[in-house]
């Protein structure tokens, strides 16, 4: 992806260092992208309601361009990169299956992290 936006991420907080356990972790995934969806990819024409698990293509919620821009925020917001190959409703389809995701790709940076 090439040219991520400041607007993407604007009202957003940086990755905070804090440790936090998987299950929370996840929620706190689960509530950005949801916040991120709801003010920037459906802007007015949903009434933000999505269940963690319900499917983004059954809704028709998110088209090419949407999935574009959610994958600039992911990129931004958790400080990783997304393969090509990683570009998969697996991966996308809902707000459970991002925040899985994120940990995977995270996970391997904090182990190679120095602990001090």
């Amino acid at each position: 992806m090439s040219g991520i936006s400041g607007s993407a991420t604007k009202n957003f907080a940086v990755p905070a260092k804090v440790p936090m356990n998987t299950d929370e972790e996840q929620a706190v995934i689960i509530s950005e992208v949801k916040e991120y969806i709801v003010r920037r990819i459906l802007v007015g024409a949903s009434d933000g309601q999505l269940a963690p698990n319900e499917s983004f293509l059954q809704r028709g919620i998110l088209n090419s361009t949407g999935v574009l821009d959610l994958v600039s925020f992911i990129e931004t917001r958790y400080l990783f990169r997304c393969a090509d190959e990683e570009i998969t409703p697996d991966n996308l389809d809902s707000l459970n299956a991002i925040a899985a995701f994120v940990q995977r790709k995270l996970r391997p940076a904090q182990r190679s992290s120095p602990s001090r």
